[in-house]
This record gives C-alpha cells, structure tokens and sequence, in this order.
C-alpha cells in the first residue's frame, strides 16, 4: 500500500475521526495520488470529553522509568566492581605478604587455592565494569529516545513493515 498522510490538530478532551483511504502501490505509481478528502461529518471535531477511566499521561520523570532502570543498574555493576576490585586487592597484598615476594627468605610458594581466589575476584570486578559501562551507555540512549513520540507509517516496495519517526 502507499503511504496515506492525515494532519489533524488535537486538543485536550476532543475526540476525531481520522479516514485513511489506503490506495495499492502499483495504482499509486500509475496514476497521481489524489488526497481524499473527508466527509464532511467525519471531517468535524466533536467536542466530547474524556472518559473517568482515562489514565493521565505520564509526567516526564514517570516516562523515563527504563533510563532509570538503566542508570540504577549502572550504579549498582559499578558498586559491585569497586567491591571486588578491592577485595582483589586486600587478598593480593596478604598472599604476597605471606608467600609472595614480598616474604624474603621465607618464601614457601602460595597454594592454588589462593591464587585462584584472587584471579575469581579479578575476574568478577571485570565483569562487572563492562555490566557498568553497558548499562550506563543504555542510560545514555534511553535519556534520548525515551518518552518522546514516535509516527509509524506502513512501508512499500522492495521492504515491508513500518516507518518510524521521532519528533523532538
């Protein structure tokens, strides 16, 4: 189908009725797309108002509950990375102090259990920076992208589906 356009003007507590006469793409291309107009009765604006059960809209702190969702997430990866990272670190300096280099002459090697409880915790913090660093760049997109509005239209041609634009 070709895309079909309709401007109207909306205003708080109006209901109106929008006519979309879809046209195929082929009779499109072969001839010139006329815009129908619409009935007079479907034409006007009629002045009704909202149902009790009508939902306000969101406030605008309200309509950006995934980019906090998102930026909670990347507090909390950042948290548990510090935590590791210095769990890491005090481990690492007690088995270095008691059979690392650090323990001279009375060296008598560390056991692998201990070598590998400081490299899970290396590992852990590692993880969890890049959880951090994903999460805060998905805070990022979200801050601007969500809550705004979104026009879909239908696609024809080669490519079917639907055509979204953001406005701002």
């Amino acid at each position: 189908m070709a895309p079909a356009i309709e401007d109207i003007e909306v205003n708080a507590s109006w209901v109106h009725t929008v006519v979309l006469a879809m046209q195929p793409l082929a009779k499109v291309v072969a001839e010139q797309p006329v815009r129908p107009k619409p009935k007079a009765a479907e034409a006007e604006l009629v002045k009704q108002p909202l149902p009790e059960e009508t939902p306000a809209a969101p406030s605008a702190r309200g309509g950006r509950i995934w980019t906090w969702v998102a930026a909670g997430g990347a507090v909390a990866f950042a948290g548990s990375a510090t935590f590791f990272g210095l769990s890491m670190q005090s481990k690492y300096d007690s088995l270095n102090k008691s059979c690392g280099s650090a323990a001279g002459a009375s060296y008598t090697g560390c056991s692998q259990e201990d070598i590998d409880a400081v490299l899970l915790r290396r590992n852990l913090a590692n993880v969890s920076w890049g959880l951090a660093a994903a999460a805060a760049a998905t805070a990022g997109v979200l801050f601007f992208v969500e809550g705004r509005s979104v026009t879909v239209a239908p696609m024809a041609g080669e490519a079917t589906g639907l055509l979204a634009s953001m406005t701002y």
